[in-house]
């Protein structure tokens, strides 16, 4: 699964309100065609559709809507100011392959349009990775992580505020720190009974897509 990931500790990417404006405004369909070539499936939620054992669409959904990205800014305080512009960000990019600089170029494209200049920053694998896991020197984070076969071992390390830990790559790099995350997730690993679980990890998909830490692309 492709991510992109926000850094909860700038001021700026701290309302949600942004982060889901961010969402409305990233052209996921566009990736698909034009990125991906076909050979990819927009994203519905943190869990894959293939891992049928969890998955729920029954989640928020952020279609492209340039208008509600605008209007989410907004009301977020975040006006354009006299040059047209809201905020800068920047947008690392995994260097392990060129989808995901192309990924990001059309993301810059799109925050462009609604008022918030984005650089491109590439670099080596090493300084990619301590970037974001260790220094945390980021705003957007494009990445990708396999689910794996049970969200205990793929997912639990991007949402669980125990995962915040410098220089542990591919965890919570955001910083997302929510008590009732930790409460769903330290639940649903202990759970025996399989309806019980999936229903915990029901509730974590909707929250995740609530607050957007990260967003599936």
């Amino acid at each position: 699964v492709n991510y992109l990931e926000f850094n909860l500790r700038r001021p700026y990417l701290q309302d949600r309100r942004v982060r889901q404006a961010i969402a409305h405004a990233t052209n996921t369909d566009f990736l698909v065609k034009n990125v991906w070539f076909g050979f990819a499936e927009k994203a519905t939620s943190p869990v894959t559709n293939k891992q049928i054992d969890f998955h729920t669409g029954k989640v928020p959904q952020y279609p492209y809507d340039l208008k509600k990205a605008e209007s989410l800014l907004d009301e977020a305080g975040f006006k354009r100011g006299a040059d047209g512009t809201r905020f800068k960000v920047t947008i690392d990019w995994s260097p392990s392959g060129e989808m995901f600089r192309q990924t990001a170029e059309v993301l810059k494209q799109s925050l462009t349009r609604i008022g918030i200049p984005a650089e491109i920053r590439s670099q080596d694998n090493p300084t990619y990775l301590r970037r974001v896991w260790t220094d945390n020197d980021f705003d957007i984070n494009i990445f990708s992580a396999s689910n794996i076969a049970d969200p205990v071992f793929g997912l639990q390390r991007f949402y669980w505020s125990k995962a915040i830990q410098k220089g542990v790559s591919y965890s919570n790099g955001s910083g997302y720190n929510n008590p009732a995350m930790d409460k769903i997730l330290e639940a649903a690993q202990i759970e025996n009974n399989p309806a019980k679980r999936k229903a915990l990890y029901a509730q974590m998909q909707k929250l995740v897509m609530t607050d957007l830490p990260n967003m599936g692309l």
